[in-house]
């Protein structure tokens, strides 16, 4: 695959290489694509608590909710059926 790169993208893979962290473009592209897959992922992570928190205060809101203490007391007694 031949891409053509603006000369700002062509000028910070320079910077990189002259940093001495990469022996050459393609490690320094595949790099920056592993980072923006990982931002994706983060981004999606958001958005799924996101929605989480949207549900949860819509069900507070509805009276659905669970009182802070009991919450707490129902979650130690769970952890202490796993000891």
């Amino acid at each position: 695959m031949n891409i053509i790169l603006d000369p700002k993208i062509e000028v910070l893979i320079q910077k990189q290489l002259v940093s001495g962290k990469y022996a050459n473009p393609n490690q320094v592209i595949e790099q920056a694509l592993n980072l923006l897959e990982k931002r994706n992922q983060y981004d999606s992570w958001i958005e799924e608590i996101r929605e989480k928190i949207d549900l949860a205060a819509t069900q507070l809101a509805q009276g659905l909710g669970i009182d802070g203490n009991i919450a707490i007391n129902n979650l130690n007694l769970s952890l202490n059926d796993l000891k």
